[in-house]
């Protein structure tokens, strides 16, 4: 068998550029020709000083990468969603600034010319969280037989190229999968709830309301709205920020077991548009669990139905990609390190939604309340501050004036109760003079008490 015209390639690359004291190795190794028996060049090979040859098996495997060989790696789908590189020594951020706020046009007013107008910026960090080795050891002897054939040494190599990058590939997969899980569990996503009847096998009916309400989302991100991201919801300092999506940016995501029962190039035409303009760019995945080595799952993904997001919410940037070995003389083997380093991260500052069944379950650590004063017939809203911002726990509130004679509370939500003012605390006989509101966790028993003073009218 003659060598492949990619392996000719590889092989003939690093005979004319790779350099050992000064002197080329095209002088100490034959080119592969058409011709070329792969025994006479194996023999070479081996022949050749220790140090040469290390550094032939070295750049051969880093080399493999970029030739035909290529089409045999995994092709990850989900690679388009990554975003640029991170430079060299950069931290990840991304700055926002929201939108001017308008006023209006005052030919009188004067005073505007010397008046502060600050932009509200909002920052978020990208943590590099990613920083992996993928190793393989090649053998002196199985690199010998690899020699009997060109056929074999280039299964060889593929195999150990293969390997190497299918590992990190796969990984890139599975881990971009996982930060659409990591949001659901930590509740740092804006989420809905969907139901079917029987999440087994669900009615054509239940199946175009997920549709309809993934295409109500479709076109709700496109307008300017503080809706759809998650920087208000986990207690993202200052105001809520305002964004929108590019229709192309839009992005769904479906479990392999809920797109086979779902044809989206039909509801497409029921709607008489075309497919990518129905929800966007739609993608795939088996589930959204995650699973160990061994294939168990070890979080449950099951609730989640559906996701749609703008493509920047996901923050995925490669630091850096390289590789290490090593000789080692003592078993005669060559150790080959690819490196990966990189982020995995989410975006509180893009759209992006979630269909699921149920909502997490986050406790709160800590509850803090706010202390209030109101007037006699006044009224003001009280807010608690739960820990984590965004804590699921259902919040209740208590008042030590169970009989309303100086203080009427309403419950508006989990994080906001209604104070009336009834009567001035000042009259009351016990000290202190003011009223205890407490709220306390619905499942954690945390509980954060605030006073309220009552002033007369």
């Amino acid at each position: 068998m003659n060598p492949s015209e990619g392996l000719q390639t590889a092989l003939n690359e690093i005979r004319e550029t790779l350099i050992s004291d000064n002197e080329l190795y095209q002088s100490q190794i034959p080119v592969v020709e058409h011709y070329t028996s792969s025994q006479v060049y194996g023999q070479s090979l081996l022949a050749l000083p220790s140090d040469l040859r290390n550094k032939f098996i070295q750049s051969l495997v880093n080399r493999i990468a970029y030739t035909k060989f290529q089409m045999d790696y995994f092709e990850n789908p989900l690679r388009e969603l990554a975003n640029d590189e991170l430079p060299l020594g950069a931290i990840g951020q991304d700055i926002y600034v929201n939108p001017a706020k308008g006023r209006v046009y005052n030919i009188d007013d004067f005073a505007g010319l010397l008046a502060k107008y600050e932009s509200d910026v909002k920052v978020e960090y990208n943590e590099l969280n990613y920083d992996v080795q993928y190793p393989v050891t090649i053998i002196r002897k199985e690199l010998e037989k690899a020699f009997t054939s060109w056929g074999d040494f280039e299964s060889f190599l593929m195999g150990i190229s293969q390997s190497l990058y299918n590992g990190a590939y796969i990984d890139d997969y599975n881990y971009t999968r996982k930060l659409i899980t990591n949001a659901y569990l930590n509740n740092n996503v804006q989420m809905e709830t969907f139901s079917f009847v029987n999440p087994a096998a669900p009615t054509e009916s239940e199946l175009k309301g997920l549709i309809s309400k993934l295409r109500e989302l479709y076109l709700n991100f496109q307008a300017p709205s503080t809706e759809y991201n998650a920087w208000g919801k986990v207690g993202g300092y200052g105001k809520k920020i305002v964004s929108w999506s590019n229709p192309r940016d839009i992005v769904v995501f479906l479990s392999n077991k809920l797109a086979s029962v779902i044809d989206v190039n039909v509801l497409a035409s029921a709607f008489n548009i075309e497919k990518s303009d129905l929800l966007g760019r739609v993608y795939y995945v088996p589930d959204f669990d995650q699973k160990n080595d061994d294939g168990n799952v070890v979080v449950d993904g099951s609730s989640i139905y559906a996701f749609i997001c703008d493509r920047r919410w996901f923050k995925i940037r490669d630091k850096a990609m390289f590789m290490d070995e090593f000789y080692n003389a003592n078993n005669r083997s060559w150790q080959q390190y690819l490196n990966v380093i990189k982020s995995f991260n989410y975006s509180l500052f893009a759209n992006a939604k979630m269909l699921v069944s149920a909502i997490p379950s986050i406790e709160a650590a800590t509850i803090t309340g706010t202390d209030v004063e109101v007037a006699v017939n006044g009224e003001k809203i009280a807010t608690i501050v739960t820990t984590p911002f965004n804590a699921t726990e259902t919040i209740t509130f208590t008042s030590s004036d169970t009989g309303e004679d100086y203080v009427k509370i309403t419950k508006v939500d989990d994080r906001h109760v209604k104070v009336e003012g009834v009567a001035a605390t000042t009259g009351l006989s016990d000290v202190p003079a003011y009223v205890t509101i407490t709220a306390t966790g619905g499942t954690s028993g945390h509980s954060g008490t605030f006073k309220v003073v009552v002033k007369a009218a």
